[in-house]
């Protein structure tokens, strides 16, 4: 979703186990992109924009749900979180929606650009922000209108993440809310149109 550590260093451990083949790193991030890859023993960078689809198979694939622009000068890794792509993964019937550090105030604009659309509708959301409190608006949930919601976050982390304003909008909706730091690792298992969650706690 963007270059942030928390958000891209864990290929490294998945490098490990499976064979990476492709790097895909929003294209707003080209200047620093070669170094990011070059950590990684890959066949080839993909930049991705607005209009990108990353088709794996004729029913599952990816699609760049924001930003809708390419931003005018290329980012450094250390931008704030404004700089953000997000993305839904179409798995046959099912969606699940990665949003890494999207904020609050591009949430709005993408309900808003999205209005009188399913686009934003998914079957899981991989929570903003680790749960603060500056993401998951009411309007933004409501848009989404997930059934099950990942928040991915270290225990006793230092930001207090998640924030209890957000876990008590997701739980007034009735989503089921999974935490990485209650749950460990959290794995999305799709058999035909059924969802599946298994946990791998260490």
């Amino acid at each position: 979703t963007h270059l942030h550590a928390d958000h891209y260093k864990g290929i490294t451990e998945l490098a490990e186990v499976l064979p990476v083949g492709m790097i895909g790193i929003p294209i707003d991030y080209r200047v620093d992109s070669e170094e990011i890859a070059g950590t990684y023993d890959t066949e080839r960078i993909i930049y991705i924009g607005p209009d990108t689809k990353l088709e794996i198979t004729d029913d599952v694939y990816i699609d760049v749900l924001w930003p809708l622009t390419v931003s005018d000068k290329p980012l450094a890794a250390d931008d704030p979180n404004e700089h953000n792509t997000v993305y839904m993964i179409h798995y046959g019937s099912i969606k699940i929606m990665v949003t890494g550090d999207l904020l609050e105030e591009d949430e709005l604009k993408m309900v808003k650009h999205y209005e009188g659309t399913d686009s934003l509708r998914c079957d899981v959301l991989k929570v903003a922000h680790h749960g603060s409190k500056s993401s998951s608006s009411e309007a933004f949930l409501d848009a989404a209108s997930p059934s099950a919601a990942v928040i991915q976050v270290g225990p006793h982390n230092f930001y207090g993440h998640p924030h209890q304003q957000t876990l008590d909008r997701l739980e007034a909706r009735g989503i089921r809310v999974l935490r990485t730091d209650l749950n460990g690792a959290v794995g999305i298992d799709i058999r035909g149109d059924k969802l599946f969650v298994d946990l791998f706690r260490r």
